[in-house]
C-alpha cells in the first residue's frame, strides 16, 4: 500500500502545507493518510515522525513524505524536498532547525528510493549538496487551483473592505523570514512612493517560526501587513492587485507568482535561484541584492501599462501549463513505479 505521511497536513496551507493538501486530496482515497493526533508542533512532531509513524506502516508498504522530511529508518519511501536552503544558507534560520536538517537531509535522501523535488534549480543543489545521482531525482512543478482565476472588481470589494485594502496597491505574498527580501523591498518602496503617493504596498503573509528574526528595521507607513489571509479570499487580493512583486533570495519554486499569474496579475520578481525557470518570459526580473533595481522595475509596472498587459496575457497563458491535477499525476506514476520496484524484491 502506498502510505502518506500527514504530519504536516494543516487547515492553513501555506507553503509545504499546500502542496501536501493539493496532492492529497486528488489521491482520492487511492493512498492511506497517517497524521498524527492533533497538531505535533515543534519536537513532538519529530517523535511522532521518526518513533511512532515507522511502526504504523509495514515493511511492505511504500511512504510518501512530501515536506523535506521523514523518517530516516524508512527504506520503502519517496521523499519530497522542495529546497535545501538550510543547507545552503543556516544564517537564515534559527539554530535548531537548520542543525536538524543538515543532519536529516544528507541521511534521508540516502535510503529513500526516489526523491522528488519541484524546479531544475532545487534539483542541481539537491545533487550537489546531498550526492544523489542524477536518475534519482524526479522533478515535478507545483501546480495553481481552478480558485485562482480573474475576480472582477466589483466582486472583489468586499474583501478588500474587510482587510481595509484600498486601491490602487501592489501585492507582496510571502512569509515574513529574511530570504523574503522585505528590507531592500521596503527601502525600494520609499523611493517609489515619493513618486506614487497615492500607491500602496499590501503584504500578505506571517512570521515563519523556523526564520531567525526578519532583519526590517522600519516599516514604512504606506506598507500594509495583512498576516494571513484564506485561501479564498486571495484571489480577490491578486486580482485587484496592479502588481504581484516576488523580491525573494532563494526560492524552491515560488507558488505565489503561478497564483498571480492565474488571476490576471503581472509579475516583476527576482532573477535568483528556480524563479527565472518559474517565471519564463511572463515576468519582469530584477536583481533582489540592487535597491534602485528594484525601485526601477516597480516603477515601470506602474507607469507603463502596455507592460502590464502583455505580461498579464504572457502570465495567463503560462499557467495552462501547470495544475495540482497534473502535479498528482505525476507524483502517483512515481510512487507506483517505487512500489512496483518493492513488490518484484
Amino acid at each position: 500500500m502506498i502510505v502518506v505521511n500527514g504530519r504536516l497536513l494543516r487547515e492553513h496551507t501555506i507553503g509545504v502545507s499546500r502542496y501536501t493538501n493539493e496532492v492529497v486530496n486528488r489521491f482520492r482515497n487511492k493512498a492511506r493518510i497517517i497524521k498524527p493526533r492533533g497538531l505535533a508542533k515543534k519536537g513532538k512532531g519529530i517523535i511522532w515522525e521518526q518513533l511512532i509513524l515507522p511502526r504504523k506502516i509495514s515493511q511492505k508498504d511504500l511512504l510518501w513524505s512530501p515536506a523535506n522530511t521523514g523518517p530516516i529508518y524508512v527504506k520503502n519511501q519517496v521523499i519530497t524536498i522542495h529546497d535545501v536552503i538550510p543547507l545552503d544558507h543556516p544564517e537564515w534560520f534559527n539554530l535548531r532547525f537548520a542543525s536538524w536538517y543538515r543532519f536529516l537531509l544528507p541521511r534521508l535522501s540516502k535510503r529513500a528510493r526516489k526523491i522528488i523535488t519541484i524546479s531544475q534549480y532545487s534539483k542541481e543543489r539537491i545533487i550537489q549538496l546531498l550526492n544523489v545521482p542524477d536518475e534519482k531525482v524526479a522533478i515535478i512543478p507545483e501546480g495553481v487551483g481552478d480558485n485562482f482565476k480573474p475576480i472582477p472588481e466589483i466582486n472583489a470589494q468586499k474583501v478588500l473592505t474587510k482587510y481595509g485594502v484600498r486601491l490602487p496597491f501592489l501585492l507582496v505574498v510571502g512569509s515574513i523570514e529574511p530570504r523574503k527580501n522585505l528590507s531592500r523591498l521596503f527601502n525600494a518602496w520609499e523611493n517609489v512612493h515619493l513618486q506614487f503617493p497615492d500607491l500602496e504596498l499590501v503584504v500578505i503573509g506571517v512570521q515563519a517560526r523556523s526564520a531567525r528574526n526578519s532583519t526590517m528595521t522600519s516599516i514604512p507607513d504606506s506598507v500594509h501587513l495583512l498576516g494571513y489571509v484564506q485561501d479564498a479570499e486571495l484571489p480577490s487580493i491578486y486580482s485587484a492587485a496592479l502588481a504581484l512583486v516576488f523580491p525573494s533570495l532563494y526560492e524552491g519554486f515560488g507558488l505565489p507568482i503561478l497564483e498571480a499569474m492565474a488571476c490576471g496579475t503581472p509579475v516583476i520578481a527576482s532573477n535568483t535561484t528556480s524563479l527565472p525557470e518559474v517565471v519564463g518570459e511572463a515576468g519582469l526580473l530584477f536583481n533582489p541584492y540592487d535597491i534602485d533595481d528594484i525601485s526601477h522595475s516597480i516603477e515601470r509596472i506602474i507607469q507603463e501599462r502596455e507592460l502590464r498587459e502583455k505580461l498579464i496575457r504572457r502570465g495567463l497563458q503560462r499557467v495552462k501549463d501547470f495544475s495540482w491535477d497534473l502535479t498528482a499525476n505525476k507524483i502517483w506514476q512515481v510512487l507506483n513505479q517505487a512500489r512496483d520496484e518493492i513488490s518484484h524484491q
